[in-house]
């Protein structure tokens, strides 16, 4: 490393008993645009950061903190059901110019993506819905409650491909979901996939084999519809 960019800003000396009782967890509460940086000589150690050479945009501590009140805020009000005021909140973290899934934990990345799309579902805004819902499972691929609603949302807005494709996901993460596969019945019907309509209804395995005939012709646009009628 080369010593000459590090600000180094606290220094521990020999014998310095008091001074050398500090706080590892101090160096968490850096400023979000260095690293941590340890220089020891002898018995003398001393602190200091480094600068991030990064062109996305970083936020400074507050910001850090003020986004995660934020969500505490919109959270509050979504468990007091006032979906209006949840969803401002939740715009509010959303239009950050940050990387969300670098500054959140999973937990509240999911709680986000989640929150933010019940949110303007019960408001009445669908397609935003359906936008953060689907940002959602791919940040956090594993939260099958908010891909049902994704798969849900999706059938109500007359797009039943990929509520099938989100069905046939969430269902290969958890087999036994009966309304999973009741969404993808309904959405293999409208698709005019009949056979494989009566299949999900049967919670037949098959359709969710991955290079199965269903999971081809729903990933890959293969298959004939007719064929099926």
């Amino acid at each position: 490393m080369d010593l000459s960019v590090v600000d180094w800003y606290h220094e521990i000396g020999a014998g310095e008993v008091e001074a050398a009782a500090y706080d590892p967890v101090d160096l968490m509460f850096l400023p979000l645009d260095s690293f941590g940086a340890i220089h020891r000589s002898g018995p003398n150690v001393t602190l200091g950061s480094v600068p991030l050479k990064l062109t996305d945009p970083i936020p400074s501590a507050a910001t850090y903190f003020g986004l995660l009140a934020e969500l505490a805020r919109a959270t509050v009000r979504f468990r007091a059901n006032d979906w209006a005021a949840a969803d401002t909140h939740y715009e509010t973290i959303l239009a950050t110019p940050f990387r969300l899934q670098e500054l959140l934990s999973y937990n509240d990345l999911a709680g986000l993506y989640y929150g933010s799309g019940v949110a303007s579902y019960a408001t009445g805004d669908t397609p935003t819905a359906i936008h953060r819902w689907t940002e959602g499972v791919r940040q956090c691929p594993d939260e099958s409650l908010m891909r049902f609603n994704l798969s849900a949302a999706l059938l109500e807005a007359g797009d039943p491909s990929r509520a099938a494709r989100q069905s046939v996901a969430l269902l290969r993460q958890e087999p036994d979901h009966d309304d999973a596969w009741h969404n993808l019945t309904l959405s293999l019907r409208q698709l005019g996939r009949m056979a494989d309509a009566q299949a999900a209804s049967d919670h037949d395995p098959a359709c969710l084999k991955a290079g199965g005939r269903l999971s081809v012709w729903l990933e890959d646009g293969a298959g004939d519809v007719a064929k099926e009628l």
